[in-house]
């Protein structure tokens, strides 16, 4: 009697499992539902991560390339005056030696060295070498200022050594004319030290010059809107802009600028030959 209690206690029990034995080890209870989240959204959170991850990489390149700008650049290392007048002198000695014994060239020389005779194609090319030369080792013992000079630097558009301007190291407050017609284009407030060798700066007075876009190399040239001066170049990579400063609206960076900076957190460097300019200090 008691076995058949006990059965028909439990005979419901079997009817609402499996019929197969294996299932009933995997199938989930009909009361309990998992959470799987759909196809379509897993992952998600991993790229969205990767994203940002990508963005903040990309801010510190972007950081790294404007780096050198903004940040401190040491001057770089200048050799002595003497070095440059010793090198150019040596290049004018050499050369005049290589023509000396050159056959056409002694030949001129021994017939009586008549103009009409010069040997153009012997000549031409030590004569080129030496003119370069004389120019660079001029501006070296302090003649750039000198009008042949300064007109090869603002007709021809040559340009003069590397820290051989006086005015590379003038900290005096004043202005810088234009030195062929006396245009006033800078001032001491905008000059810096920019490491480059030449007189540098951040902005014009009054946005006194134009501009124009070189064939070679693609450089912007900076010229005197007065005379139509060549006064040397204009680059992206000046200080970085601080709360304030306000440029001519002319000026790269300017409302009125006929072109943009590849970077636009820092003032353009105008770059000029010390011998375009003169200075006159405050008084």
């Amino acid at each position: 009697m008691w076995l058949a209690a006990l059965s028909s206690a439990f005979a419901p029990f079997p009817s609402q499992l499996p019929s197969s034995p294996s299932l009933l080890l995997v199938a989930p209870s009909p009361s309990f539902t998992a959470a799987t989240p759909p196809a379509s959204s897993r992952g998600a959170p991993r790229m969205e991560d990767k994203r940002k991850d990508a963005e903040a990489a990309l801010a510190r390149m972007q950081q790294r390339m404007r780096s050198y700008s903004r940040e401190a650049r040491p001057r770089p290392l200048a050799l002595d005056p003497r070095a440059y007048t010793l090198g150019y002198s040596a290049i004018i000695a050499v050369t005049l030696h290589d023509l000396r014994d050159n056959a056409e060239v002694q030949a001129w020389l021994s017939a009586g060295a008549a103009a009409d005779a010069i040997p153009l194609g012997a000549l031409s090319g030590g004569a080129v070498l030496i003119a370069f030369a004389l120019f660079q080792l001029a501006f070296q013992l302090g003649t750039g200022s000198a009008v042949p000079f300064r007109l090869a630097v603002m007709r021809l558009g040559l340009t003069e050594p590397p820290f051989s301007s006086p005015l590379n190291d003038e900290t005096r407050e004043g202005s810088y004319l234009c030195s062929s017609c006396g245009a006033k284009l800078f001032d001491s407030a905008a000059k810096y030290d920019s490491g480059s060798g030449w007189p540098s700066f951040w902005r014009t007075y009054d946005g006194g010059v134009v501009y124009r876009k070189e064939l070679l190399g693609g450089k912007m040239e900076v010229r005197c809107q007065a005379c139509d001066g060549h006064l040397g170049h204009v680059f992206s990579d000046g200080p970085s802009i601080q709360p304030g400063e306000e440029v001519p609206p002319s000026d790269p960076g300017g409302a009125n600028a006929s072109f943009t900076l590849n970077d636009d957190t820092v003032h353009p460097r105008f770059c000029i030959n010390g011998c375009a300019l003169k200075f006159e200090e405050q008084v």
